[in-house]
C-alpha cells in the first residue's frame, strides 16, 4: 500500500506542471488547427454536394427520358383513335347522305314507275 501511494505522488508531481493553463499561443493553435479542420469539411461537404447535385440531374435526365417514352407509346395511339374517330364519323354521314338519296330515289321510282 506504501508502494501505491508513493508511485500516486511520484505520478501527481510529474503530471502537475501537464495540468496548467492554456497560454495564448496554445489557443492560437487550436484556433489554427480548428479552421484548418472547418476548411477541409466544408470543402468535402462542398464536393459531396455536387456529386449528389450531379447524380440527382443524371437521375433526372432518366426519370424525363422515360416520362417521354410513356408519353409517346400512349398518346400515339391515343391520337391514332381520335382521328380514326373523325374519319368514322365523316364516313358515316356520308353513308346516311347516301342512304337518303336512295331513298328518295326508291320513292322517285314508286311513283313515277
Amino acid at each position: 500500500m506504501k508502494t501505491f501511494l508513493l508511485f500516486s505522488i511520484l505520478l501527481s508531481a510529474i503530471t502537475l506542471p501537464v495540468i496548467g493553463e492554456l497560454t495564448v499561443e496554445d489557443i492560437e493553435k487550436i484556433d489554427a488547427k480548428i479552421q484548418a479542420s472547418e476548411t477541409r469539411i466544408r470543402e468535402d461537404f462542398g464536393e459531396k454536394i455536387q456529386a449528389v447535385d450531379k447524380q440527382m440531374n443524371s437521375n433526372f435526365s432518366w426519370i424525363k427520358f422515360f416520362l417521354t417514352i410513356i408519353a409517346a407509346i400512349v398518346g400515339i395511339p391515343q391520337i391514332i383513335v381520335v382521328w380514326r374517330s373523325r374519319k368514322d364519323k365523316a364516313h358515316e354521314q356520308e353513308i346516311e347522305e347516301l342512304r337518303n338519296e336512295v331513298e328518295i330515289l326508291k320513292q322517285q321510282r314508286i311513283v313515277n314507275p
